[in-house]
C-alpha cells in the first residue's frame, strides 16, 4: 500500500522521529490517591472541581482501601474531587452499564447514555440528563430502543450514537440529534449501518465527525468513520476513511476528540482483520491525514492536552514510529502512551507491514514521548484490559478502566495523574528502574579508572544522569537517554587516583526529579608502576588475579578472561611492593587452574611473564595447548625446584627445553620471563637471563592458556606478549616491582 493521496508527501529520507522526553507540561506517571471502584469505568468528564465517572460497577471505596474494605454503594456512577480524589456524596444509581458522559456547553447539564432503563426508580431509556447544580434529573426522557454508546454536545444540540433504530418511536439508524430538552431534532437523520461509538464536532462547528464499526454513512462508503453536516446530516468529505478502513465486525474507531485545529481518534482491529490499530490526527476540513500513530495494539481513547496526545489501550509494538518492538507477552503491554500532536517523522516499514497490518510506511507520524505508566490489567470484563477511558485538564490526566494497580500502588478503576508544579500533591517519585546488569571495570591507569555500567530507564524521564560514587562523593558523571527497549552502556571515568591502590565505587542513575537507583558496587586496583609498564611494553593479555571476582579473572588489556576452577583462592599477598593488588593461591591439583575458554594464537606467547612462590619442587605455572592436541606447545613450570620452559611443535617433531641452574622453591616470590625470538628461547629469573637456547619451532597454531595447573603456591601478575621482551625491559620490570 502506498502513501495515500490525502497525505502530504514526506521527505523519503525521513525516518521515524526519535523518542522525546516528558515535557514540563506533561503529567508524571505517579498515581495520586483516587477513589476506587469494583468494576470498569468507560467514561469521565470534568465539571469544575468534580469528576464524574461511569461504567459498570456496584461499589466504591477510598484510595488505599483493599477490595471489599470500606466500600459504599455506587451503581455504575461516581463523582469525586479532582483535587483530592475523594468521593462526592451525590450518587445517582443506574440499572445498566453507562457507556458515555458529556457536558452541556455551559457546563450546567450532565448527559448520560448507555444500556440502562432506569435512574434510581425513574424510567430513563438509555438517555438521562442531570442538573449538575441541583443534582437532579432533568425532564428530558427520550426513548431509545437499543443501546446508546456515544454522546456529544454542540451548543444547544445533543448528538447521540449507538445501536438504536428508533427514538421516541421515530426511525433513526444509529445516529440522532436532540434538543437540550431532549426533543428529537427532526431534520437530522443520517443513516449508519453499524454501531456509532464516537462523536465530535469540528472546531468550526459546521460538521459532526462520527466513528464506529459501520461501513457506510447515508449509503456512502465510510469504513468506520465519516463527516456529517451539523445541520442537515448530509455526508461530507472525510479522506482518512479511505486509508483507515476500520468498519465491519473485526474493527472499529473507538474515540474522537478535537482541539482548535485537529480531530484526533483511536481504533482497534481484531485478530488479523488487517485494519488500523493506534491513534490518528486528521484535518477537520476534509479528513486529510495529519499523522498516524501506527502502534499495534487496540487503542480505546485519546485526550489532547496542549502539544501532547495521551492514549489508552494495550500497545505492544510501536517500532514503526521509533518506539518499542513487539513485546508479544500480554503482561508487557503498555496501557498508556503519549505522543506529540505535531507530525515529526514518518511511519517506517517493518516486518509486520503487509503481513498482519496494512503498510502505512511513508505516512507522517508523531514522536513518542518517554511516558510509560504501569497499569495492571483487570479481570472484570474478561478482556485482559487496563485503561479504557481518559479525561483531562491542563493540570490532570484522569484514567479510567478496570486496572488493579498503577505503578507500585494498588489502585482499582480510577486514577489521577498530575503535572508537577501545577499539582502540589505530585511528588515525582517514579524513579529509574532496576539495573539488569552489574558495572564492570573497563580500564584503569595508575591515576584513573573507567567503569562501564548498563543503562537503565525511567517511566517518565528519558535523560538519566549516571554517577560514579566513592564514599559519599560523586567522582564521575555521564548522561544517557536510553528508552527501555534500547538500553546500552555508559562509561564513567574518575581521575586523581593513586597507583597500586584498591578503590570501591557505587554506580547510580538519577532522573530529573532527583530519584535514584543504585547499581552494584565495583572494586578495582589501580595499576602500579610495574603493571602499567607491562601494558606500555605491549602485553597482549594481562591477568592480575584480582580478588574482586570468584569465577573469572578479567583480562586487563585484551578480551580473554581466565575462568577460575575450584581450588583457586584469591586474596593472597601480592608480589609487587607498594601494590595493594593481591595474588591467587592454587591447591596443587591438575584440575585446580585458571584457563581461557576461547582460542588465542600461540604466537601471542612470544613472551610469558609472571611472579610465583612455592615450597614444592614440581609445579605447573603457565601452559598453552592447541585444540584437539595433547601437547603443550608452550609449557612453563618448575621441576625439582628449577624453572623449566619448553617450546614444542604440535606434532612433537621439534622442541627445545631450558632449565634454570638454580632452584626457587624457597617460598619467596620470584619473577620469571620466558621469551622466544625466532628459534632462540631465553629464560629470565628475578630480572636476569639464566639460560638461553636455540632450535625452537615456529608456532602458528591456536589454542588456550592454562594458568596454575599443579601449582602448590601463589601466582601474580601473569602476562603474555606477541614479541620477545628485551633484557633491559625484563630488568626494568623486576626493578619496578621491587620498589
Amino acid at each position: 500500500m502506498t502513501a495515500p493521496a490525502a497525505v502530504a508527501a514526506p521527505d523519503p529520507a525521513a525516518g521515524s522521529a526519535p523518542v522525546e522526553d516528558r515535557t514540563a507540561a506533561m503529567v508524571t506517571t505517579d498515581p495520586l490517591p483516587t477513589a476506587q471502584i469494583n468494576g470498569v469505568v468507560y467514561s469521565q468528564v470534568v465539571a469544575g472541581s468534580t469528576v464524574f465517572a461511569a461504567g459498570s460497577f456496584s461499589k466504591a471505596r477510598p484510595a488505599g482501601a483493599a477490595a471489599g474494605k470500606k466500600e459504599v454503594k455506587r451503581q455504575n456512577f461516581i463523582g469525586y474531587s479532582i483535587d483530592t480524589g475523594k468521593m462526592r456524596a451525590w450518587a445517582p444509581s443506574f440499572n445498566g452499564t453507562v457507556r458515555q458522559l458529556a457536558l452541556s456547553s455551559d457546563k450546567k447539564t450532565l448527559y448520560v447514555v448507555g444500556d440502562f432503563t432506569k435512574v434510581g426508580s425513574t424510567v430513563r431509556n438509555r438517555f438521562a440528563a442531570f442538573d449538575i447544580a441541583k443534582r437532579k434529573l432533568r425532564p428530558a426522557a427520550p426513548v431509545f430502543n437499543q443501546q446508546v454508546t456515544s454522546v456529544h454536545v454542540l451548543d444547544k444540540t445533543v448528538y447521540v450514537g449507538g445501536w438504536f433504530t428508533t427514538v421516541d418511536g421515530n426511525r433513526r439508524s444509529r445516529l440522532a440529534a436532540l434538543t437540550s430538552s431532549g426533543a428529537l431534532v427532526k431534520g437530522w437523520a443520517p443513516v449508519a449501518n453499524g454501531t456509532t461509538s464516537a462523536i465530535v464536532a469540528t472546531p468550526d462547528k459546521k460538521r459532526i465527525v462520527v466513528g464506529g464499526n459501520f461501513t457506510t454513512l447515508n449509503g456512502v462508503d465510510a469504513n468506520g468513520m465519516g463527516s456529517l453536516d451539523a445541520k442537515t446530516g448530509a455526508t461530507q468529505p472525510w479522506k482518512i476513511n479511505q486509508v483507515i478502513k476500520n468498519g465491519g465486525s473485526g474493527a472499529s474507531v473507538t474515540s474522537l476528540r478535537a482541539d482548535k485545529d485537529t480531530i484526533y481518534g483511536s481504533a482497534y482491529a481484531y485478530r488479523g482483520s488487517r485494519d488500523f490499530e493506534g491513534a490518528f490526527a486528521a484535518d477537520p476540513a476534509d479528513g486529510s491525514i495529519k499523522w498516524l500513530q501506527d502502534c499495534h495494539g487496540d487503542t480505546y481513547d485519546v485526550a489532547p492536552v496542549g502539544k501532547v496526545l495521551y492514549s489508552a489501550g494495550h500497545a505492544h509494538d510501536c517500532v514503526n514510529i521509533g518506539g518499542f518492538p513487539d513485546t508479544r507477552s500480554t503482561s508487557a503491554r503498555y496501557r498508556g502512551l503519549a505522543v506529540s500532536t505535531a507530525a515529526k517523522g514518518v511511519v517506517t516499514r517493518t516486518a509486520q507491514s503487509e503481513k498482519l497490518f496494512p503498510d502505512y510506511s511513508g505516512t507522517p507520524s508523531p514522536a513518542l514521548h518517554n511516558w510509560f505508566p504501569y497499569l495492571a490489567a483487570g479481570k472484570y470484563t474478561g478482556q485482559n484490559q487496563a485503561a479504557w477511558s481518559l479525561a483531562s485538564t491542563s493540570k490532570y490526566l484522569l484514567m479510567g478502566g478496570e486496572f488493579t494497580q498503577v505503578g507500585s500502588t494498588k489502585q482499582q478503576g480510577l486514577v489521577r495523574l498530575g503535572v508537577p508544579g501545577k499539582v502540589k500533591a505530585v511528588k515525582s517519585k517514579q524513579g529509574p528502574q532496576a539495573f539488569t546488569g552489574a558495572p564492570v571495570v573497563k580500564a584503569a591507569t595508575p591515576t584513573s579508572a573507567t567503569v562501564t555500567t548498563p543503562t537503565t530507564w525511567d517511566t517518565d524521564n528519558l535523560a538519566l544522569r549516571y554517577e560514579l560514587v566513592s564514599g559519599s562523593k560523586v567522582v564521575g558523571k555521564a548522561t544517557a537517554s536510553d528508552p527501555f527497549w534500547k538500553r546500552g552502556t555508559v562509561d564513567l571515568t574518575t581521575k586523581g587516583l593513586k597507583p597500586g591502590r584498591r578503590y570501591t565505587f557505587t554506580v547510580r542513575a538519577v532522573d530529573a526529579d532527583g530519584n535514584r537507583r543504585t547499581n552494584a558496587t565495583v572494586s578495582l586496583y589501580t595499576p602500579s608502576a610495574y603493571a602499567d609498564q607491562v601494558r606500555t611494553d605491549g602485553a597482549t593479555h594481562q591477568w592480575r588475579l584480582d580478588p574482586e571476582v570468584t569465577t573469572s579473572d578479567p583480562d586487563r588489556i585484551g578480551d580473554l578472561p581466565l575462568s577460575l576452577a575450584a581450588g583457586v583462592t584469591l586474596g593472597a599477598k601480592g608480589a609487587v611492593d607498594g601494590d595493594a593488588d593481591p595474588a591467587a593461591t592454587f591447591a596443587g591439583a591438575d584440575d585446580t587452574l585458571a584457563r581461557t575458554l576461547t582460542n588465542d594464537p600461540a604466537g601471542t606467547g612470544s613472551s610469558i611473564e609472571l611472579w610465583f612462590s612455592t615450597k614444592r619442587a614440581d609445579n605447573g605455572l603457565v601452559r598453552f595447548r592447541p585444540d584437539g592436541s595433547q601437547v603443550y606447545v608452550r609449557n612453563l613450570r618448575t621441576v625439582n625446584g628449577k624453572v623449566q620452559y619448553t617450546v614444542e611443535s604440535a606434532d612433537t617433531s621439534s622442541k627445545v627445553t631450558l632449565t634454570s641452574p638454580k632452584t626457587y622453591d624457597d617460598g619467596a616470590y620470584h619473577h620469571v620471563v620466558a621469551t622466544q625470538s625466532g628459534s632462540t628461547v631465553t629464560l629470565y629469573v628475578d630480572g636476569k637471563a639464566v639460560v638461553s637456547g636455540s632450535g625452537a619451532p615456529s608456532l602458528s597454531t591456536t589454542g588456550r592458556w592454562g594458568v596454575g595447573a599443579q601449582l602448590a603456591g601463589s601466582l601474580d601478575e601473569v602476562a603474555v606478549y606477541p614479541a620477545a621482551l628485551s633484557a633491559a625491559q625484563v630488568a626494568e620490570h623486576h626493578d619496578l616491582a621491587q620498589g
